[in-house]
């Protein structure tokens, strides 16, 4: 059925599909008119982030090539590593909607970045609100945006569901634990925030399980509420991009053999690790590291790349251009400290995959990646503090040309296996549907008038 608009405050009975049935005897009941399981009732959807991923905005189209109503809110002055081509057409049927601040997004300004979040999460709300949506899901966003997201959905009777892809209390941790005193009283500010933030939601999709036992053990949220659906990337176009293509003609690197890492370089990165790969193959005339990248490791990089004339460093690749640099590599790099490694999973390891090349990890075992890294036999991981482990490990794969296909082959066949949109849109709406229905459920349970008592009358 046709989601039906309504005002910004709207009543229990207009609402996503209630209606109210007067009994015999002048009892009044609150009953849901949504489909059967079976059927699908088409929404009005909204889908927010702060960045603006790829596999958020396939999640957008598959959903709107179903009938829903969908809009994609993101931050045009956020970056990431897809913003450079956001990526719709109108066949998409998708409303994208950017929303810009008077500058670029201030990651590590901290009291710069607070203002601005401030203002974003204004900005953002009243748009939300005058969309009157059926539901609204936002993840990849800072837990101030969504704490202001929350407060608007709770006004308006709008469920949210909070898409939790990493733990962003303990990345503030990280990085104001050198303040004393201060760093503390900040850390726990967002900690509290964040639990609540979630434990208010009214439906949670994370992409690890890690996070349903952080959320369940030690936020104590109600696990009903809470689904896990693993992140994933678009599957390739076919053909796939060769090795030598034109793109690898225009960086000037066709004939070379290349080692390769796209994606942020922030406080969760440790950009030495790319020195340490150069140093290793410093006399190789024809092996290329390249670092695609923007922001605060790039810059870092930069002013440290002297002695290194072949650690080449990019800007981020347009759509178009990202699968011909992945398809350039001979091997493909992922990296992640240590401290965030439980509660972050670095999505670029699926993007790898589905280039079907090998992938060289330094991230901790535990992690996620690691962990689909090793069960799709799709590469080799090394602790990150282990830079010699590193190097011997990149020398490795350089070295076995027949071990690089076949871990590539694998990363391309797990792909396949687990990125098909069609199957990942339709959890999404069983997540939708199950979300509404519930918040109806506690809806009507709120406004069932209380009927008077025979003795009393």
């Amino acid at each position: 059925m046709e989601s039906a608009r309504r005002s910004a405050v709207p009543s229990l009975v207009n609402r996503r599909g209630v209606d109210v049935v007067d009994n015999v005897g002048g009892t009044r009941e609150f009953v849901s008119v949504f489909a059967p399981p079976h059927r699908r009732a088409l929404m009005n959807i909204i889908l927010h982030e702060m960045g603006t991923y790829a596999h958020v905005r396939q999640l957008a189209k598959a959903l709107a090539s179903r009938g829903h109503e969908i809009s994609y809110i993101y931050c045009d002055s956020f970056q990431s590593p897809s913003s450079s081509s956001v990526g719709f057409d109108p066949t998409d049927k998708v409303a994208v909607l950017p929303v810009g601040l008077n500058s670029q997004f201030a990651k590590r300004n901290l009291a710069k970045r607070f203002v601005q979040e401030r203002a974003y999460g204004t900005q953002v709300t009243t748009i939300m609100a005058r969309l009157q949506p059926d539901l609204i899901i936002s993840g990849n966003t800072p837990i101030e945006i969504q704490a202001a997201i929350q407060r608007m959905c709770q006004r308006c009777g709008t469920p949210f569901l909070f898409w939790l892809q990493d733990v962003y209390s303990i990345g503030v941790k990280a990085v104001v634990s050198k303040l004393p005193i201060l760093g503390h009283l900040i850390a726990a500010r967002y900690d509290l925030l964040e639990r609540t933030v979630v434990r208010r939601s009214d439906g949670i999709v994370a992409i690890s399980d890690d996070f349903y036992d952080l959320m369940v053990v030690n936020w104590h949220v109600d696990p009903r509420r809470i689904s896990v659906i693993p992140n994933w990337a678009e599957l390739p176009a076919f053909p796939q991009p060769a090795k030598e293509n034109d793109w690898t003609a225009r960086q000037g690197l066709s004939g070379k053999h290349i080692l390769l890492y796209s994606g942020a370089l922030g406080f969760k990165h440790n950009p030495q690790l790319f020195l340490d790969l150069a140093s290793e193959f410093r006399d190789e005339p024809d092996v290329y590291i390249v670092v695609i990248s923007e922001g605060y490791g790039a810059e870092w990089l930069s002013r440290h790349r002297q002695g290194y004339p072949r650690l080449v460093l990019l800007p981020y690749q347009t759509a178009e251009d990202f699968p011909k640099a992945l398809a350039s590599a001979d091997v493909l790099i992922a990296i992640l400290e240590p401290d965030a490694a439980r509660y972050s999973v670095p999505s670029k390891v699926l993007s790898y995959m589905t280039a079907g090349r090998p992938i060289l990890a330094a991230i901790p075992p535990r992690n996620l990646a690691a962990r689909t890294i090793i069960a799709a036999s799709s590469g080799v991981v090394v602790d990150p503090n282990d830079p010699s482990g590193l190097r011997h490990l990149a020398r490795s794969l350089m070295d076995d040309e027949d071990r690089r296909k076949g871990l590539g082959t694998a990363a391309l066949a797990y792909a396949r296996a687990n990125f098909e949109i069609s199957i990942i849109a339709s959890q999404f709406e069983e997540i939708f549907q199950r979300t509404v229905g519930q918040r109806l459920v506690r809806d009507a349970a709120l406004f069932r008038p209380i009927e008077t008592p025979a003795r009393l009358r």
